[in-house]
């Protein structure tokens, strides 16, 4: 995907990045139960019932440290791009 700047993120992360907590939370949380319920029981051979349990259980810890990851990150490329560019253009460079 074409970037705008080359200091930019690409539009995917940019757009996920873009999205209100909720609206993130919505789609991490779902998918991150499913995904560590079926671990649990598929790969880890757990019964059906503990490993939706922990599915529940890992797949909110881990909707929470992906939404608190994506937020960290783009407030620090936000401070690096406006102590880079006090005036809020990547493209103009400091003398």
């Amino acid at each position: 995907m074409p970037r705008d700047t080359p200091s930019s993120p690409p539009r995917l992360l940019a757009w996920w990045e873009g999205l209100s907590l909720g609206i993130q939370a919505a789609v991490v949380a779902p998918l991150c139960v499913v995904l560590l319920s079926w671990l649990h029981v598929a790969a880890l051979g757990q019964p059906m019932g503990r490993g939706i349990g922990y599915g529940i259980f890992w797949g909110a810890i881990a909707a929470f440290a992906i939404i608190a990851s994506t937020r960290i990150e783009r407030q620090k490329r936000e401070a690096r791009r406006t102590h880079d560019h006090p005036d809020g253009d990547p493209r103009r460079r400091r003398l």
